[in-house]
C-alpha cells in the first residue's frame, strides 16, 4: 500500500470537519479537563501564556491538526463504517504518535504524569477524527 499514491483522494468536507473536531477536542482537553495538571506538570504558568502571541499558536495547532486530518483520511480510504475510522485513528494514536511520544519524554525526562496526558489526548483526538472521517464517506 502506497498512501500517497491515495493523497489527493479524500473527502476534504470530512477533513475539515475532522479538523474542527480534533481543535474542539483539543480545547477541552487541555482547556477544560486537564488544564490545571497539563500546567503543573508542563510548569508552564497564566502568565508566560499571556506573553505569547496566540494567533500564531493556534494557527500553528489548527495547520498541524489538518495535516494530521489529512493523513488518518488517507488511511482510512473509504472506510465502511464511523468505527472502523475510529479504530483506524485509535491504532494511529497508539501505535504511532503516543508510541513516539514515550520515547521523546524519557529522554525529556518527562513526569509519566504528562505523557498519560498528553497520549490520552491523541487517543480521543485521532479516534474522534477516524470516526468523523469513516462517517463522512467519500461519494463515489
Amino acid at each position: 500500500m502506497n498512501p500517497f499514491a491515495n493523497i489527493t483522494k479524500v473527502n476534504w468536507i470530512a477533513v475539515l470537519a475532522a479538523t474542527v473536531a480534533g481543535f474542539f477536542i483539543g480545547f477541552l482537553w487541555y482547556g477544560l479537563a486537564f488544564a490545571s495538571m497539563w500546567q503543573s506538570l508542563t510548569g508552564i504558568t497564566p502568565e508566560a501564556v499571556e506573553g505569547t502571541n496566540m494567533a500564531v499558536s493556534f494557527g500553528i495547532s489548527i495547520l498541524a491538526t489538518f495535516v494530521a486530518a489529512w493523513g488518518l483520511a488517507v488511511l482510512v480510504g473509504k472506510s465502511p463504517s464511523a468505527s472502523d475510522g475510529a479504530m483506524t485513528g485509535l491504532f494511529v494514536g497508539l501505535f504511532f504518535v503516543a508510541a513516539m511520544f514515550a520515547q521523546n519524554y524519557v529522554y525529556n525526562l518527562n513526569p509519566l504524569a504528562l505523557w498519560l496526558v498528553d497520549a490520552g489526548f491523541v487517543l480521543v483526538m485521532f479516534a474522534a477524527m477516524g470516526g468523523v472521517i469513516g462517517m463522512m464517506k467519500k461519494p463515489v
